[in-house]
Parts: structure tokens; sequence; C-alpha cells
């Protein structure tokens, strides 16, 4: 004989009503203690993207002004370039003209 027995229907299946998979109880201090554990770390990580952002904006600021620092440095080191190259055509040209002057020198009389 074949006889499948039959669950009684229990009280998660009744007719109308949603079924409730899992149910879970929390004693309210548990509870209380979750939720301002939440809203203390949503509060805190607000303030430090908040605070984060401010230093942001003052690193760029900060960028600004080391890149016109850079700039002016920059012409600085241009000019003194330009200086020693004419300083370093200059000494050039003084020692061929004593190189030119020597071999004319006229020999000195020695007593």
């Amino acid at each position: 004989m074949n006889s499948k027995v039959k669950a009684p229907m229990s009280n998660l299946q009744s007719v109308g009503s949603p079924q409730r998979i899992i149910e879970l109880k929390l004693p309210l201090p548990y509870l209380l203690t979750i939720m301002g554990t939440l809203a203390m770390l949503i509060v805190t990580m607000y303030f430090k993207g908040e605070k984060a952002a401010e230093e942001i904006v003052a690193l760029r600021g900060d960028i600004r002004e080391l890149r016109a620092e850079l700039k002016a440095k920059d012409s600085t080191t241009n000019t003194i370039a330009g200086a020693m190259a004419l300083l370093s055509f200059r000494v050039e040209t003084a020692e061929s003209d004593i190189r030119v002057l020597k071999q004319y020198e006229l020999p000195r009389k020695t007593k």
C-alpha cells in the first residue's frame, strides 16, 4: 500500500496571511545599542568626510601657491642661466684677447 503521510498544516502556512520564514526578536536594550552604534557611525563618517573635503580645498590652495612659486623660480633660473652664458662668453672673449695680446707682446729687457 502506498500511504503518504501529510504533515498537518502549521500556523506558518495559514491561508490569506503572508508567510513568515524568519522571526527575529531582539530585546530592547540590544536594539537600542545597535541603533545608537549605527547612528554614531553615520555621524562620525559625515564629519570625517566634511573634514576631508576641507583638507582637500586647503591642499588645492597650497598647490596653486606652489605652482606660482615654481613659475617664479623657473623664470629666475632662466635669467641666471642667461647671465651665466653671457658671462661665459665674456670670459672666453677676454681670454682670447689676452692670448692675442701675448702673441704681439714685445720681449722685455732684463738687466
